[in-house]
């Protein structure tokens, strides 16, 4: 067979693939009731595709819904959904190419607004009624917003992209990845910068700690990056002013470590580096063994439910076919499984 009929036929089996992992679309909305006890699981899909979506599991009666913004709306999430936040019974998806967050009911998931003119949304941190922040990757200003009309009401220069964001202590912190090694405070009300601190290349994820400290896990980069490549490194530092309490090296170079989490205590880090590992905050070397072991899985998120300390992972598959959430119990075995939407990443857990 020529090269050319070789990718006519590449190309048609990923035309099958990604129809085969869409649903057949209702023309009406269908009727739909969150129970205020599962986990969200924003599918991000695939760039420029527009086949993001979003699906839910519902702990009260052991049902996992899928693509329930398109059910409720009759229109599609959009193109990348990044992240998501509960907040005030509304939830806000980020959707990060069509530069866009919509609101939505947390009880049937029907549209009440969205807030636009943003660029690359990456994460939405509401401090308030009246005020929140979103993080832009191809921005080099957070996002102010005034949640009483869904609009931007002024920007904070940070200099930097910037990526996952914490709201702790009256303080939003943020984390610069995309070629960036820094990690940020801002006082909430103002929105005035107030410290900084340098940590390792790329930090990607965030959490606070029972200490009162601050935990950033930095992946390193990557080969042939124009910023270069360094081993990936956990960094934990003081909230109150971002001074290094500690940090760790990881001894591989090839190692890209994501998803940084903490158990409901504050007392249990968790994160992804092809496998799963659990780490105390009080140890003083980084875990050699994984809780969880990824064969034949290609993990991609991870979360941490806070009131049953369950884990629970996603795997992307080949990141073109429907992926699948894996909740496990908090000694890594195994408990259940649902077939996701395109490339399952932030995982929003609710219980209230």
């Amino acid at each position: 067979m020529k090269i050319k009929d070789l990718n006519i036929v590449f190309c048609l089996l990923i035309f099958v693939i990604y129809v085969s992992s869409c649903r057949n679309k209702e023309e009406k909305p269908v009727p739909i009731s969150i129970n205020k006890k599962g986990f969200f699981v924003v599918n991000e899909g695939n760039y420029t595709w527009g086949n993001s979506s979003l699906s839910f599991y519902d702990e009260i009666n052991d049902k996992f819904y899928q693509d329930i913004f398109y059910d409720a709306n009759s229109v599609p999430l959009g193109d990348v959904a990044f992240s998501m936040t509960v907040y005030n019974n509304k939830c806000y998806i980020v959707v990060n190419n069509s530069g866009l967050i919509y609101i939505v009911s947390a009880n049937d998931l029907k549209y009440i607004g969205k807030i636009t003119g943003l660029n690359s949304p990456r994460q939405i941190v509401i401090v308030n009624d009246t005020l929140a922040y979103v993080s832009d990757l191809y921005d080099t200003r957070i996002a102010k917003i005034n949640l009483s009309d869904n609009t931007i009401s002024s920007y904070i220069n940070i200099g930097h992209s910037t990526e996952k964001m914490l709201f702790s202590a009256g303080k939003i912190l943020v984390t610069c990845w995309s070629y960036g090694n820094m990690v940020y405070s801002i006082d909430a009300l103002t929105g005035v910068k107030t410290d900084s601190a340098v940590v390792g290349k790329q930090p990607n994820s965030i959490v606070n700690d029972i200490n009162g400290n601050i935990w950033v896990l930095c992946d390193g980069g990557f080969t042939g990056s124009t910023y270069g490549e360094e081993n990936a490194t956990l960094w934990c530092l003081n909230s109150s002013n971002l001074v290094e309490v500690k940090h760790f090296t990881f001894p591989q170079i090839q190692s890209s470590p994501t998803h940084l989490n903490i158990n409901g205590a504050g007392d249990s880090l968790y994160f992804i580096n092809n496998d799963v590992y659990q780490m105390s905050v009080n140890n003083n070397n980084l875990p050699v063994n994984p809780i969880i072991i990824s064969v034949g899985k290609n993990f991609y998120s991870l979360a941490v439910n806070s009131y049953s300390n369950e884990i629970i992972v996603t795997d992307a598959k080949n990141y073109v076919a429907n992926g699948e959430a894996l909740v496990y119990s908090k000694s890594g075995q195994l408990k259940k499984s649902f077939i996701t939407g395109v490339n399952p990443g932030f995982i929003e857990i609710i219980n209230y």
